[in-house]
């Protein structure tokens, strides 16, 4: 069996969200793929692959990278990691006209970040844990937003932020209305 996950199932077993026997009969081979944007020169390799294979099922020539695709590759994030570079790889290659895929066909940003100000600490005494920015997240932006914008600034699903408002015990308050219902009879 393979198993692939994000998350440390080592600490969720210590806080008692993971079952050990579990852990123990997944652990045979436990293999560290760190995320695409931390492998560097891999990236713009694991590209021409992808292009490879795109234009192999298209039956196009292979396409070239320019120098600015190359570096809009190297400068992006991949929060979606290799199968978000694959879609992006995959799209360029059906658009490039000349064989050549500029930056803008992959149709990434790959300008660098700003700074979020709103941000809390990650370290130090003032460092909270994440189900901490949870809470407050919610409790600071709840009348702000409707659940939908919440769950999704969060990055969870809208079922995933009941369940969690739940565990905190912190109540939804109905503060935007959604417009009449019109009732189809």
């Amino acid at each position: 069996m393979i198993a692939a996950t994000q998350r440390n199932l080592e600490l969720l077993v210590e806080h008692g969200q993971f079952r050990s026997d579990l852990l123990e009969r997944l652990g045979g081979v436990t293999l560290h793929v760190p995320p695409l944007r931390e492998r560097g020169g891999d990236i713009v390799f694991l590209a021409r692959v992808l292009a490879r294979r795109a234009a192999a099922r298209m039956s196009k020539a292979e396409p070239r990278f320019s120098n600015d695709a190359v570096a809009a590759i190297e400068a992006y994030q991949w929060p979606g990691n290799v199968r978000e570079l694959e879609n992006a790889v995959e799209r360029a290659a059906i658009l490039a006209d000349a064989g050549e895929i500029h930056a803008a066909l992959l149709a990434i940003d790959a300008s660098p970040r700003e700074p979020d100000t709103g941000a809390l600490p990650v370290d130090g005494e003032d460092a909270v844990s994440l189900e901490e920015y949870f809470v407050r997240f919610v409790t600071e932006y709840q009348d702000q937003y409707t659940e939908t914008e919440l769950a999704s600034r969060l990055g969870i699903s809208r079922k995933n932020l009941w369940e969690r408002r739940k565990r905190h015990g912190i109540p939804r308050r109905r503060t935007r209305k959604r417009g009449p219902r019109h009732d189809p009879g």
